[in-house]
């Protein structure tokens, strides 16, 4: 085994017997490579921007990426004096030979560095072993080694280049949370807008029908008779009747505006399981690579390939799973069988208080030869027909809201499980490609 630092040291102090010639080919060759790894050092990035994002895993993969960078830049920097000073008298390169040998970066762990650079760096090291050996006459062979490693050193330099362009934009995106809070937003202002108009046309629904009522039962009120009153049987089932029909549809409108609240509380909250559960499925396939890499286990190209289309995939899945949200036609529907109570209703109501208005006008033209109580016969078995027909109808309308509203939750459910198990197989194809690709760069590596 070589002890490099002693053997340059040994050159150095006999150095007068250090000079061997190269031929006019190698310094030729040794020119032509130099000139090529230049300009290569040019087009190295030698400063990084501040990164905004402070993830762990992210400032840990941008502090290995920002080691890689500034490796990459002291190596080729100190492969250019070697190749430089490689000349006609070979003891001008020990110097900066024993600068490439005292290099830090030949220890260095980075494995971005170690695919890219290193392999470059170890053949420039043959070369100064070379040199401290005095073994002029394998310089040759040794230059064009090099120079075929500098030829994958500039294509594997080139594409990590664009690799870590694509991978640091990615770390530094926002893509999700800004199509995530965009997508919240559209859907909780149309929430919003349908709760309004829902609320206004149920309030209009009950405020026509209930001022219909209330004009006919004033008119009626101020035709009958001023002997009548409500401590009879005709006129106490009529004003019972009302006070019964103004309180079954104040109970149901209250009860309405409740499940219309509690409904939008159930959408927002789906909504919110949706963020959270998407964002947790993209916080871990957005690391997933980003660990392997970091321990070691997979090359930067890799991750770059994973991430080449991850915001189609993210987008496509966060699309589909806020489909899931849907609410809008089921609560339309189900509020809307509020005509089914109030509709028929009005009809009877309308007949019957016309009848009462009727009947006191004959009552007055008639005087007691046409009683009231003749006049209304069988009315009071058409209120009792109607209260027990609003008594059901009220409840039907209150569970049918019920029942919509829960089922709607169901709906929501299942689709978002239904999303979750369609998202679980791309995640498994995306995993399964990332795998094979870091495979692939094991079994090159052995």
């Amino acid at each position: 085994m070589i002890f490099w630092k002693s053997a340059l040291l040994s050159i150095a102090v006999l150095s007068n017997t250090a000079k061997a010639q190269l031929p006019h080919k190698v310094i030729e060759m040794k020119d032509s490579l130099f000139h090529e790894i230049q300009s290569l050092a040019e087009v190295i990035p030698e400063n990084r921007f501040p990164h905004a994002n402070t993830r762990e895993s992210n400032v840990e993969v941008h502090r290995l990426l920002d080691e890689f960078l500034f490796l990459n830049q002291e190596s080729i920097g100190s492969v250019l004096h070697v190749l430089k000073l490689v000349d006609h008298n070979m003891e001008n390169v020990i110097q900066d030979c024993e600068r490439v040998l005292n290099m830090c970066s030949l220890e260095s762990t980075n494995v971005v560095f170690n695919h890219v650079t290193k392999p470059l760096l170890l053949k420039v090291r043959d070369l100064c072993e070379l040199v401290a050996t005095n073994r002029a006459d394998e310089i040759e062979i040794s230059l064009e080694t090099i120079e075929r490693e500098a030829a994958t050193y500039r294509r594997t330099l080139d594409q990590t280049l664009k690799d870590i362009s694509l991978v640091s934009g990615h770390l530094e995106s926002d893509f999700f949370q800004a199509n995530a809070q965009q997508r919240e937003d559209l859907i909780l202002g149309n929430l919003q807008q349908v709760n309004q108009t829902l609320s206004k046309e149920v309030d209009q629904y009950f405020t026509n029908f209930s001022t219909n009522w209330i004009g006919k039962y004033k008119n009626l009120t101020m035709l009958i008779p001023e002997g009548l009153s409500r401590d009879q049987p005709e006129i106490n089932a009529l004003y019972d009747f009302m006070e019964f029909l103004d309180n079954e549809t104040s109970v149901l409108q209250d009860d309405l505006v409740e499940f219309m609240d509690y409904w939008s509380y159930l959408v927002e909250e789906t909504l919110e399981s949706v963020t959270n559960g998407t964002e947790l499925i993209v916080d871990f396939l957005r690391d997933y690579p980003l660990e392997e890499l970091l321990s070691g286990k997979t090359p930067l190209n890799c991750v770059a390939l994973y991430y080449s289309n991850f915001e189609h995939i993210i987008l496509n899945m966060l699309n589909e799973f806020y489909r899931c949200v849907e609410y809008e036609l089921e609560m339309t529907k189900a509020f809307g069988q509020i005509t089914s109570v109030l509709d028929p209703t009005d009809k009877a109501i309308n007949f019957m208080l016309d009848s009462y208005i009727t009947c006191a006008k004959l009552t007055g033209h008639f005087g007691d030869d046409f009683g009231l109580a003749d006049c209304l016969e069988d009315l009071g078995e058409l209120l009792d027909q109607t209260r027990e027909f609003v008594e059901h109808k009220t409840s039907e309308i209150y569970y049918h809201v019920e029942d919509a509203m829960i089922f709607n939750g169901v709906i929501m459910g299942a689709c978002v499980h239904m999303k979750a198990r369609d998202t679980a197989l791309q995640i498994a194809g995306k995993m399964q490609s990332f795998d094979n690709c870091s495979k692939s760069y094991k079994k090159a590596s052995v």
